[in-house]
This record gives structure tokens, C-alpha cells and sequence, in this order.
């Protein structure tokens, strides 16, 4: 894969400027603006506003700090429903107006979209995958962790910090929610020697102390959620309701923390990025970087710091700094070699990326391998492992 050094060295400095710069000593863009796509899974049962929040404040601060070398980024939204017809048609879209990239917050019907951005030479961009053909394509290029991270580091982590044997996994009832965790859980739950039970809900009318109390009938040492912030919080509120003793893992959840501080005590959670509630153990670089994201989504509706909002927000950091290491104007073809030529820089918030297609078994499109683990502690999240934890190794053949 080419690797271009003088990019590297670029990004660098970008990724540093943008860590927390004076706004107002930022030239207003004026070029001509570069359209960037951005496709978010913003209606239907399973909607996700906070990743769509992050992704538009997102450029906005990257507007503010100047745009790419003095051109404005010019956001065109289209949100699905999580159905291909969906994504189909904003892929489409996109091709029409002429999108240098596309940036995914989410969409669970996604890799219907990609074949077409692909075939019309668009890079597809994003912080995790969710599917399996941009988890492992050539085209796409993601600066979190892989979907396999979020599901295997807490069985690991429950395992080796807290000595569990038996975890039952809630989640959203959908062929790609039980694709996804057939792949991801099993091979990690098998590794580790833990009995895991996979229980699945309805996302259109979910019976919450229904389906957490059908999970938790065999009395398992933990459970493990993942879903919307929305439907974690009110299983950690049914938790409590009922009684359970166990350990929670509440996926890549925030709000359930400061939507029931008493109900959240306790509960775990997990994140490529830094918390915001904890900078004063964590790079000088990326508390700054915090703080201007913090300043940036304040008032903002639909806005979970901790986590999914964070998600976005960071990527259309990333991506800026990206592209402004072309020398020149910023096209489809001139990001794409941009991008493969990212070696150990920092991300917005978080761990180093590289997208040398080696970072996670079977996801060449995977540039940052590691998730960090946290524990609500009066109301806040603190971190149970003070850094990024790996294991990619779980899921080698």
C-alpha cells in the first residue's frame, strides 16, 4: 500500500493545530467549497441523532478553524431508515452531486450504498463499520476501532477484571444485529472459556424489564447491551427494577450515566476516545482536543459527549486533517492516496491511526485497533483500563 511520508508528516501538524485552536484567529474559508457526503441513519425505529449531531457540528468546527487549506466544506446530509432502499438512494445522491467522500455516522443497511460509491470511484469514510463488506474493503477507511473491539473487549474485560463466567447479550432483534453478533461474539465468548447467551428484542415496541428479565433468568455474572443510548438507559433503569446483582456493560452507551446517576453506578461502558469526564490522566494534546469538542456541541440537541456524538465529531476531525495534507486540489482520487498514506497519527481524541489494512484481522479498512473501558463513578465515567486495549489476536486464525 503507498505510503506518503510527507502526508504523515502533515497530518501531524494539522492534527496538532486542530487540538484546540482560537476560533477567532482563524481565517474565514472563502475557496471553493468541497463537498463532503454524510450519511446518517437519522429516522425509523432504530434512529441514531447523536452520531448525526457530532457529524454537522463536526464540519462546522472544522469550517471554523478554516476549512481545508481555505476552502469551506459544504455538508450534504441524506438520512436513512436503515433499509438498502434507503441507502441505495443517498448513494445515489451523492454520485449526483458529486461528493468527493462520504462520511457513514451510521447505517446498518450501508454496504448496499458503498458498492455504489465504489463503483463511482467516492471514498467511504467513517469511525466503525457496520457491515461486513466495508469492514473489509479497499474502499472504505474507518479511524475507530473495529465492530469486533466493541463486542470482544468487554467479554474480555468482565472476564479478566471481574472474573465473570457468564454473560447474557441483549440486543436489537435484526438480521444484521444477529449477523454481527454471531461474528463478533462468538469467537471471543469460545477464546475465553465464557457460557454466553445471545437474547435479541424488538427495536418497534420493546418491552424493556421484559426482555432484560427473559435475558437474566439463567442468573448470569453479567450482561452485555448493545444498542441506542435511549434503550441502554432504560435497561439499566429495568436492571435496577428488577433487582439483578450482576455486572452491566452497557456497549459504548453514555447517557444512561447522567440520565440516572443512581441507576448507572457502577455500570460499565467502553469507547475508542477519551472520555471527556476524565482528562487529567490522558495525552496534554487530546485534553485540549476534548475541550474544543466539549465547546463545540454545548446546547446541541441530540448530544451525548461521551460517546456516539463524539464518534462523528472526531471522524470530521480526522478527515480534515487528512485532507489537508493535499498538495493541491482535494478530489476523490487525491484522498483516497491521502488516506493510504496514514502511518501513527493521533486521532481527534484518541488512539494512533494507521490504514495500512493491517490493523484488525479480515478489516483491512480498520486504521485504529484499540477501545478503552470505563466505569460510571458518581455520575461520571472513569476508566478501568488506563489504556487502549487490543485484541485483535482473539479473532486471528
Amino acid at each position: 500500500m503507498l505510503v506518503v511520508m510527507a502526508a504523515v508528516v502533515a497530518l501531524s501538524a494539522c492534527s496538532s493545530q486542530a487540538s484546540g485552536s482560537d476560533l477567532a484567529s482563524s481565517p474565514t474559508p472563502t475557496g471553493t467549497p468541497i463537498k463532503i457526503g454524510f450519511l446518517n441513519q437519522g429516522a425509523g425505529a432504530l434512529a441514531f441523532p447523536d452520531f448525526g449531531t457530532g457529524g454537522t457540528v463536526g464540519i462546522e468546527q472544522v469550517n471554523a478553524d478554516g476549512g481545508i487549506n481555505g476552502h469551506p466544506i459544504n455538508l450534504v446530509t441524506c438520512n436513512t431508515d436503515g433499509t438498502p432502499a434507503a441507502s441505495v438512494k443517498c448513494a445515489n445522491q451523492f454520485v449526483s452531486d458529486e461528493v468527493v467522500a462520504v462520511v457513514q455516522g451510521i447505517d446498518l443497511s450501508s454496504d448496499t450504498a458503498l458498492e455504489i460509491l465504489a463503483g463511482a470511484g467516492i471514498p467511504f469514510i467513517g469511525h466503525t463499520p457496520f457491515g461486513a463488506v466495508q469492514s473489509n474493503s479497499p474502499d472504505a477507511w474507518f479511524f475507530g476501532a473495529a465492530p469486533g473491539a466493541f463486542y470482544g473487549v468487554p467479554l474480555q474485560t468482565l472476564q479478566k477484571e471481574y472474573g465473570v463466567k457468564t454473560v447474557a447479550f441483549l440486543n436489537p432483534d435484526s438480521p444484521v444485529d444477529r449477523s454481527v453478533a454471531d461474528s463478533t461474539l462468538d469467537p471471543v465468548a469460545t477464546n475465553l472459556g465464557i457460557d454466553l447467551t445471545k437474547n435479541f428484542y424488538s427495536s418497534t415496541s420493546p418491552n424493556y424489564t421484559t426482555a432484560f428479565a427473559s435475558a437474566v433468568t439463567g442468573n448470569p455474572d453479567a450482561v452485555l447491551i448493545i444498542a441506542p443510548e435511549p434503550d441502554c438507559t432504560a435497561f439499566v433503569q429495568a436492571a435496577r427494577t428488577l433487582g439483578y446483582k450482576g455486572h452491566i456493560f452497557a456497549g459504548s452507551c453514555g447517557q444512561f450515566a447522567t440520565a440516572d446517576p443512581a441507576s448507572a453506578e457502577g455500570v460499565l461502558s467502553d469507547s475508542d476516545l477519551y472520555s471527556p469526564d476524565n482528562t487529567s490522566q490522558i495525552p496534554a494534546t487530546a485534553a485540549q482536543q476534548i475541550a474544543t469538542y466539549q465547546k463545540a456541541v454545548q446546547g446541541q440537541p441530540a448530544a451525548n459527549v461521551d460517546n456516539y456524538t463524539q464518534m462523528t465529531f472526531s471522524t470530521m476531525q480526522d478527515l480534515a486533517a487528512v485532507a489537508r495534507t493535499i498538495n493541491g486540489d482535494v478530489t476523490s482520487q487525491s484522498l483516497k492516496t491521502a488516506l493510504q498514506g496514514v502511518v501513527g497519527v493521533d486521532s481527534f481524541m484518541g488512539q494512533p491511526l494507521t490504514c495500512d489494512g493491517k490493523q484488525w484481522p479480515d478489516n483491512i479498512s480498520i486504521c485504529a485497533p484499540g477501545v478503552l473501558v470505563y466505569s460510571v463513578k458518581d455520575g461520571k465515567l472513569q476508566p478501568v483500563t488506563g489504556e487502549f486495549v487490543n485484541i485483535a489476536d482473539l479473532y486471528k486464525n
